[in-house]
């Protein structure tokens, strides 16, 4: 009988231990997870296909002024090169709601592109909730958008 109670409690601490951080991580998860989420509501285009194809797409939406392309790297980023079609809407702006996004169209299809395409998805949900209709988010990254052709400003 001993063993079984020495055995037994041996596998209930680590299981109660388990459950509650178990809870501790859904309920975090639960309440720090934005209103929306990117793969809801964000347009990924690297889902579309070939890439020369959707930025001649975006290209053209720009110039028609039906378009927006947002650059969400931070300042050091936007002062190392930037696209001169882009506008500059840095990710920890608006995180923090310091940013003004007053000036920009919420109607128009918006574009954002980061350094790699990591931020736009982060970047994406932010947007909508500010109550952007379309945003598309580049997974291009900078690099992959100077290296396409666009014309970039130092």
């Amino acid at each position: 009988m001993k063993k079984t109670k020495k055995t037994l409690h041996k596998f209930t601490v680590p299981f109660i231990v388990f459950l509650v951080f178990v809870s501790v991580v859904f309920y975090a998860q639960k309440t720090l997870v934005p209103k929306s989420t990117p793969d809801r509501k964000c347009i990924n285009l690297l889902i579309d296909g070939n890439m020369q194809v959707n930025i001649q797409k975006m290209l053209s939406e720009i110039k028609k002024g039906e378009a927006q392309l947002f650059d969400v790297r931070e300042k050091f980023e936007w002062n190392a090169g930037h696209l001169k079609i882009a506008s500059f809407v840095p990710l920890s702006g608006l995180s923090r709601n310091t940013v003004s996004l007053d000036s920009y169209d919420k109607n128009k299809t918006t574009y954002i592109h980061c350094r790699s395409g990591n931020r736009v998805l982060r970047a994406g949900p932010i947007l909508i909730d500010n109550g952007f209709k379309k945003v598309v988010c580049l997974q291009y990254g900078y690099q992959l958008l100077k290296k396409a052709g666009l014309d970039t400003v130092k």
